[in-house]
């Protein structure tokens, strides 16, 4: 009877461990057909997988993924909901609820999507992804102080996240606390060495003065070119300027700023002409300006 059972017992975890191997190399198999682009491929297995409660959970979500590729939203936040219903893992949840939240994609939506995710807030606390969406939400409804507020909380619980800095930086820069966001900026640059962020850090030191900075970060040389104007390094400026105008032709800025400069230079159309025979173009437009 005891060797019975202890076979019986051995075939139980054989299968068992079966199943996990099972389920390793068919998500697998599912996962690289997704990332082929073979979503009929994909949903077949899926559909059968549906059927394995080993393998529900992450079949319902890759299936919600693959519909919400295809736009599919409706059908997608069925499998999601299913998904959710089917587990108890507090890791797991709180991403579903942010897939659900996803699928809401419309403004008239986003009330929906705003209730998903608050379902989620109570539930699980805290989370970054939720706190991140319900920022999206709010903001594509215009309602600009729960945007903050909600940003603000995400970035309590992740202070170095990129997307949550830049947006607390453009928030802060819209209302002129321009300190507040070069701290925003400052935590981007000590993640990520990506130009446009330096770019809009050295602007912001423009605009509380501190040219130095400014000139460290900055590779446009528009903002060079205010930044030497500023300083009166007239010379510089237009050079600086000609080299933004060569990047934006049709700017008209630039070419009131070149202008500016050169009468600052003592200059006159005359020089212009005479001078910047290749820029023919640029003498025009400012004829065009200042006529």
């Amino acid at each position: 009877m005891k060797k019975n059972l202890t076979f019986l017992f051995i075939i139980i975890l054989s299968l068992s461990f079966l199943a996990t191997s099972t389920t390793k190399i068919s998500l697998q198999k599912i996962n690289n057909l997704i990332f082929l682009g073979k979503y009929a491929q994909a949903k077949t297995l899926l559909k059968t997988n549906l059927d394995n409660h080993y393998l529900y959970l992450e079949s319902a979500i890759l299936m919600g993924d693959i519909l919400v590729n295809e736009q599919n939203y409706q059908k997608a936040r069925k499998y999601f909901q299913k998904a959710l219903k089917s587990t108890k893992n507090k890791k797991i949840k709180p991403v579903i609820y942010n897939k659900i939240a996803d699928t809401y994609t419309v403004k008239k939506t986003q009330y929906k999507a705003i209730k998903i995710l608050k379902e989620a807030v109570i539930e699980h606390n805290f989370n970054t992804g939720t706190y991140t969406r319900l920022a999206i939400a709010f903001e594509r409804l215009g309602v600009k102080e729960q945007v903050f507020s909600m940003y603000e909380k995400a970035y309590a619980l992740d202070p170095h996240n990129v997307f949550i800095n830049h947006k607390l930086a453009e928030i802060y820069t819209e209302n002129l606390q321009y300190e507040k966001a070069i701290s925003h900026y400052q935590n981007i640059l000590m993640k990520t060495n990506i130009q446009h962020y330096k770019n809009n850090l050295a602007s912001l030191y423009f605009k509380v003065a501190n040219d130095k900075k400014a000139l460290e970060l900055t590779n446009m040389p528009e903002l060079k070119g205010d930044i030497y104007y500023k300083q009166k390094k007239y010379t510089e400026a237009l050079r600086s300027y000609f080299q933004a105008w060569h990047l934006k032709p049709n700017d008209k800025k630039l070419l009131l700023d070149i202008y500016t400069t050169l009468l600052k230079l003592g200059k006159s159309t005359v020089f212009i002409e005479k001078n910047f025979k290749d820029e023919q173009q640029i003498f025009n437009s400012l004829n065009k300006i200042i006529l």
